[in-house]
């Protein structure tokens, strides 16, 4: 059985997607980014956005483009989605898929050797 909070999650991930996907979101700073997870606090107060950008892209930039476009997320899912209150939204550079490129680079210097 789901909580509320990961069904509030799962709802903010595809609705922010949605927003970069048909381009809502006009600031280019954004633009290259993909919403990788989204967590929800169990009061629904705060929501964490974890996005990852595409080699080449600055993820601080992007982070600030986020930072700048927050209020009109926020706005935008207030009415998307039938919620009295919106979450609060933190966005967080996700690393994952750095590290995941580092691994492989290793792995395939080894098997080379």
């Amino acid at each position: 059985m789901f909580k509320r909070s990961d069904r509030v999650a799962k709802l903010i991930q595809v609705e922010v997607s949605n927003m970069l996907l048909f381009g809502e979101l006009k600031d280019p700073r954004i633009q290259g980014a993909k919403i990788v997870n989204v967590n929800v606090s169990d009061d629904l107060s705060k929501a964490k956005i974890f996005f990852s950008v595409e080699k080449g892209i600055n993820s601080e930039d992007t982070l600030t483009g986020f930072r700048n476009a927050k209020g009109f997320i926020r706005k935008r899912l207030a009415e998307i989605l039938y919620m009295k209150k919106i979450p609060n939204l933190f966005f967080i550079y996700d690393t994952s898929d750095d590290k995941i490129s580092r691994i492989e680079e290793i792995i395939r210097k080894i098997h080379h050797e």
